[in-house]
């Protein structure tokens, strides 16, 4: 057990977080004593927990079947109790159609409100039950919406480019906010589409309390949409960007709207993209680009390089 503990830190101190939390589970499923594994492993658990679930890509496909394991283990831990049921709203599905794998976590934590704990943990418990119920779109749609600046640039985007004979497809239109701006603009028709089933409701919703009555809402992603030809959108318009631009698929989403959506002289907003960069480097980054197999192999991108400097760390250092 010691030198399973070693080298669980050892790997947690390299950024190996995969092969840190199996031997951490190892050494913690030796404890029979809940008080005595919660005052020695709690906090250093979660800090490795918390690691494995941001940088591994492991970690979205392993932590469902690990949930209610990590759950008994750590049964009166807040904070480890809070970070499983973080992962529960983020990733969960709750319908048949959805698939089970969350299903299992949230029954986990009904489970958990039944059973005999403080009234801290009760209370932390059917919180987080509460979250994830609630919980039907990721949350940065929130903060999206609320941020004017990005959402001011799109409206100045589509009034200088939407033309009253316009038809506009909105792709991952979310809440309906760029359709309601499209809709101000002028545009004579208006199809939005998006997959997550919450914010399609919510869309139709918002686009009828802004008394929106050209608009069209799909449920559906835009490479299932196929429009007759005679319905091609005359401008596309999409928000699937994240803080580095491509990270939602917005190129291959142009792409295939260019090809089978769009007319031939169709505008794009976004039309266009300025990245900036700096030189840094990260063990955490570094090593998400790599796969361990279960024999223990390690894979790593050939394009992916690290240098010596900061290999005991786990912050990122600017070099430029």
């Amino acid at each position: 057990m010691k030198y399973s503990l070693y080298l669980a830190r050892k790997y947690a101190a390299e950024g190996w977080w995969d092969r840190s939390i199996r031997h951490y589970l190892t050494v913690l499923f030796t404890y029979q004593n809940i008080d005595q594994r919660e005052i020695e492993f709690a906090d250093e658990f979660r800090s490795v927990l918390e690691s494995w679930m941001c940088y591994s890509r492991n970690a979205d496909s392993c932590l469902s079947a690990l949930f209610a394991p990590i759950l008994n283990l750590f049964p009166k831990s807040v904070p480890i109790v809070t970070l499983l049921s973080e992962h529960v709203s983020g990733n969960a599905k709750f319908t048949e159609d959805d698939g089970e794998s969350g299903m299992c976590s949230y029954d986990c934590l009904r489970a958990a409100i039944n059973a005999e704990c403080s009234d801290l943990m009760g209370a932390v418990f059917r919180v987080s039950s509460a979250n994830s119920r609630s919980c039907d779109f990721d949350q940065w749609h929130m903060l999206m919406i609320n941020d004017k600046d990005r959402n001011e640039k799109f409206l100045d985007a589509l009034r200088s480019t939407v033309l009253p004979s316009d038809h506009v497809l909105d792709i991952g239109t979310g809440t309906g906010l760029i359709s309601v701006f499209a809709a101000s603009c002028g545009a004579s028709k208006i199809t939005a589409v998006e997959s997550n089933s919450f914010l399609y409701h919510l869309a139709k919703r918002v686009l009828n309390l802004n008394g929106v009555k050209n608009a069209k809402v799909i449920q559906d992603y835009s490479f299932n949409y196929y429009p007759d030809d005679t319905d091609r959108a005359d401008v596309v318009v999409s928000e699937i960007l994240d803080c580095c631009a491509f990270g939602e698929g917005v190129i291959p989403t142009f792409l295939d709207a260019h090809l089978r959506l769009a007319t031939s002289t169709a505008r794009f907003i976004p039309a266009n993209v300025t990245l900036f960069a700096t030189l840094m480097e990260s063990p955490s980054i570094f090593l998400s680009h790599s796969f361990t197999s279960p024999s223990g192999k390690e894979f790593r991108s050939e394009y992916v390089y690290f240098g010596e400097r900061g290999l005991s760390t786990f912050t990122f250092t600017i070099l430029t």
